[in-house]
């Protein structure tokens, strides 16, 4: 859970001060962002139309945030194993948008879709990100 404090965002059961807290408030925040921003591309995705342009943003935004969700696996924001759960599926389904292309079929797309509900990863990335938290933070 994260709540405010002093401007700042907090883990519960965390001391204010102390250099650990700061080091877990930093991959929180970072964590919370990452995800938000992961959530709207997988919206985007699910409501744009898949054009040659449309495509070749969304491949480029993948890879951008593949990139940062390897960051977050490798670091200590995946310590939380649910959280490393939830990183490993959004990392599946990111190297699988950036494959996105002019030249893929339905059954490309069909298998991103089909990550996407196995997975459930937009109630889960939902769930993650604490209501009202992402547009508040600094």
């Amino acid at each position: 859970r994260v709540a405010a404090n002093h401007g700042t965002y907090a883990t519960a059961n965390s001391a204010p001060g102390s250099s650990g807290n700061a080091r877990s408030q930093a991959y929180a925040l970072a964590t919370v962002r990452h995800f938000t921003a992961v959530e709207a591309l997988l919206t985007s995705y699910q409501t744009e139309s898949h054009d040659a342009r449309g495509d070749a943003e969304m491949a480029s935004w993948a890879r951008a945030l593949l990139s940062q969700t390897r960051l977050l696996l490798d670091s200590p924001a995946a310590a939380d194993p649910a959280r490393q759960r939830l990183l490993q599926d959004l990392e599946l389904v990111l190297v699988q948008m950036t494959q996105l292309s002019p030249a893929n079929t339905p059954i490309d797309r069909e298998m991103i879709d089909g990550s996407v509900r196995h997975s459930d990863v937009i109630t889960r990335l939902r769930t993650a990100v604490p209501a009202g938290v992402a547009t508040h933070l600094q």
